[in-house]
């Protein structure tokens, strides 16, 4: 009776790890989709009110999870340093949060920020935009691969270890 409890709470647990790092796969995916609505939203923004990029990270950072409100508001808030510096270093502050890419591409983003007319801005919010979307593909692509792997693997390495111990 003890060796079966034992083998189910070994397998339960090893599941268990393989399905959360399929969760986290899910929430990357979730978390670049609001990534992008708010970078559609500064588009808007500025294509229509012509609202200052520091006020408008402050709007955003009310609007989107975290970490994406610490990440807006940090670019809102820090205009010491400059805001292509500070969007830079916020950027470097997601990387646990979304994939390499998605943060390079992000930083890139904030190199060029500020630095042109209305039509450039909104054509350099709308090109990182189309990166980003093809990122997302890419990351539903893996997401939905990998999270169906990490899930069978914690379920087979579960099994595994109890005929180890067994």
């Amino acid at each position: 009776m003890l060796k079966l409890l034992g083998s189910i709470l070994v397998v339960g647990s090893l599941s268990r790890i393989g399905w959360e790092m399929a969760r986290s796969l899910r929430r990357r995916t979730a978390l670049l989709r609001r990534l992008i609505g708010a970078l559609e939203r500064m588009e808007r923004e500025v294509q229509t009110r012509l609202t200052p990029l520091p006020a408008l990270c402050d709007l955003l950072s009310q609007e989107v999870p975290s970490p994406l409100n610490r990440f807006f508001s940090q670019c809102g808030k820090d205009r010491e340093e400059g805001f292509a510096k500070t969007w830079r270093t916020s950027a470097e502050g997601l990387r646990g949060s979304l994939s390499n890419g998605t943060v390079d591409c992000l930083a890139r983003l904030g190199s060029s920020l500020g630095r042109s007319d209305r039509e450039g801005e909104q054509a350099l919010l709308s090109s990182t935009v189309e990166e980003l979307r093809g990122l997302l593909a890419q990351e539903e692509e893996n997401s939905l691969r990998q999270g169906r792997l990490f899930g069978i693997l914690g379920v087979t390495a579960g099994f595994f270890c109890v005929i180890l111990l067994i």
